[in-house]
């Protein structure tokens, strides 16, 4: 059996979690019930690409239960590791304060090689993008440019590249040459102007930075799903 079906079992999870999770949140006494609701499920014979939302049921000191959406991201080959590690360090350096955060990371296990981390409630870019709501889409694009510079602004030298292999367009994951040969298969037509668009892009960063003794944190992995509406602020 593929161990991250483990995963999926809530006994299974329910022990992990009150070992885990429930040292970190000091106000709840134990975590009563766990829905486990899958959002990305690719699971073969021994590899795996999961991405899981737990909905879990904390018993607070005073009686009071309440849920908390807690998610694991985890890869049986790509690095989860320096996920969880830059995710950290945003958090320890401030990021996660005001009101253009960051969710809160947990733990990471090196078993399933995936990281824990604790969810927010709201709706993505893409949504608004779907809905075709332009106007919400209008004022949460400069709400996005702040977030980025709000990260930009971090200070670089303290951290380390917690993904080389992401540091650059030449070669981010998985690789232009696999992005490149679905183009050629399955859309044609656009495959020469999405070329010339990557080694123009390309060429230009290698110039920036390889001129730069200064370095910033950049996010790595930007598009509409990844940004989360949580309020108006």
């Amino acid at each position: 059996m593929n161990k991250i079906l483990n995963l999926f079992d809530e006994n299974y999870v329910l022990n992990l979690f009150n070992r885990e999770i429930l040292p970190l949140y000091p106000g709840f006494k134990e975590i009563k019930q766990i829905t486990i609701k899958p959002i990305k499920k690719n699971v073969w014979e021994t590899t795996y690409h999961v991405v899981i939302e737990f909905l879990t049921t904390f018993s607070a000191l005073d009686g009071r239960l309440i849920e908390l959406p807690l998610y694991c991201s985890a890869h049986s080959s790509e690095p989860r590791k320096n996920s969880f590690a830059a995710l950290t360090f945003l958090w320890r350096n401030g990021f996660n304060r005001g009101d253009l955060t960051i969710s809160r990371p947990l733990f990471f296990s090196p078993d399933f090689n995936g990281f824990f981390y604790r969810g927010v409630r709201g709706n993505n870019l893409y949504y608004y993008i779907r809905h075709q709501n332009f106007p919400e889409v209008e004022t949460i694009i400069p709400k996005i440019a702040a977030w980025f510079a709000k990260l930009h602004k971090l200070p670089g030298e303290r951290a380390k590249n917690f993904n080389a292999l992401n540091s650059r367009v030449a070669t981010v994951i998985p690789g232009y040459k696999l992005i490149f040969d679905k183009l050629r298969q399955n859309y044609p037509g656009y495959r020469q102007i999405y070329q010339e668009v990557f080694e123009y892009v390309g060429s230009k960063e290698k110039k920036f930075l390889d001129g730069q003794k200064k370095h910033w944190l950049i996010h790595g992995d930007a598009h509409p799903e990844n940004v989360i509406k949580i309020n108006d602020r």
